[in-house]
C-alpha cells in the first residue's frame, strides 16, 4: 500500500473529446469520442484525466469530461431525472397553472 491510491469515477464524453496516448496531449488522437461516451477516469494528471473506456485507455483534456449526462435538444424522449440539469426545466407552464388552482385557503 506504498502507491497513493486514485478513486476511480464514472464520467462522461463531451463534445468530440479526443483521446491521445501521451500526457501531453500533442500529436495525432487516438480516437474521437462521442458526446456522452462513458469512460472511466482511473487518474488525474493535473491538466488531463487517465481514461478508460470500452475500446481504448489514453488520455483526455479535463475540460473534456463531465460527472453528468450531456442533454442535447435531439434528446427529448428522454424522462430525465434532473440530476445535472438546471432548476428551470422543473417548472413546466402547466404545473404551474394547476399549482395555482389547487391551493385553496380552507379554515376551520
Amino acid at each position: 500500500d506504498s502507491e497513493e491510491s486514485y478513486e476511480a469515477w464514472q464520467a462522461y464524453a463531451k463534445y468530440n473529446t479526443r483521446v491521445f496516448e501521451g500526457y501531453t496531449l500533442v500529436g495525432e488522437p487516438l480516437a474521437t469520442l462521442k458526446t456522452n461516451t462513458q469512460m472511466t477516469v482511473l487518474d488525474d494528471l493535473g491538466e488531463c484525466y487517465l481514461v478508460q473506456t470500452e475500446d481504448l485507455t489514453g488520455y483526455i483534456a479535463k475540460t473534456q469530461a463531465s460527472k453528468w449526462r450531456i442533454k442535447g435538444s435531439s434528446s427529448s424522449s428522454g424522462s430525465g431525472s434532473g440530476a445535472g440539469s438546471g432548476s428551470g426545466r422543473i417548472s413546466t407552464s402547466s404545473g404551474s397553472a394547476s399549482a395555482k388552482e389547487t391551493v385553496r385557503l380552507v379554515l376551520p
